[in-house]
């Protein structure tokens, strides 16, 4: 019995380990969005994590690819927003920056965000934004589709001064590069199978302490 219970209590605690919540880096369509030929302060993708119930953001990967003949360093922010009702965009949750980041010309630079942190809902916005002085030419990689979650592939969030909005560019490969990983947030099955599992073994554990004191008794 006691055995039974614990396999409930290991299924059940599987859903909160450490998992893949989004993944965008397997299929490479080779197109790209420039920030500069699009006239971009900052842009984006909304996606759905793949439980679609959120869960805790602590890393992401994502990539550049600088188009120029000459090389730079950049600082590169990358932001996650909330997202509400009828696509409107929400508060911002995270930034983090990552600063000096080399871009050697002609080539893709892997850039991995660490320690985020963040309660994020199961539909969201990220961006990335970059400062430089250099005549560096970032571009986002178009990847399509992703393996882990899920995102429509023909619409983006873009800043071209305005703010961020969502918008069309008239492709159907408009997914960006990106991982996020982190814990997912369980699944109501799963915590209906850990508050059962938690309940039989301290049923148990009272069944058990009741007979040791039973055979622990002396009579007078």
């Amino acid at each position: 019995m006691r055995n039974l219970i614990i396999s409930v209590l290991l299924t059940a605690a599987s859903s909160y380990a450490g998992t893949v919540l989004y993944d965008n880096s397997a299929n490479d369509t080779t197109y790209t969005d420039g920030f500069a030929v699009n006239g971009l302060v900052e842009a984006g993708d909304q996606i759905t994590l793949a439980n679609g119930l959120g869960g805790l953001v602590t890393d992401a990967t994502t990539a550049l690819y600088n188009s120029a003949s000459v090389g730079g360093s950049a600082d590169v922010t990358l932001r996650l927003y909330s997202l509400g009702v009828g696509n409107v965009l929400g508060p911002q949750l995270v930034a983090s920056t990552l600063s000096g980041r080399i871009f050697s010309a002609h080539t893709v630079t892997y850039l991995d965000f660490a320690g985020l942190n963040t309660n994020v809902a199961g539909t969201l916005v990220w961006t990335l934004a970059y400062s430089t002085s250099d005549a560096i030419a970032p571009e986002l990689l178009d990847f399509d589709a992703p393996t882990v979650g899920s995102s429509d592939n023909t619409t983006v969030w873009w800043d071209t001064g305005a703010g961020l909005a969502l918008a069309t560019p008239g492709f159907d490969t408009e997914n960006y590069y990106l991982t996020l990983d982190g814990t997912a947030a369980p699944e109501p099955g799963a915590l209906m199978l850990l508050s059962i599992g938690l309940g039989m073994l301290g049923l148990l554990g009272r069944r058990g302490a009741g007979l040791y004191r039973t055979s622990c008794k002396v009579r007078g």
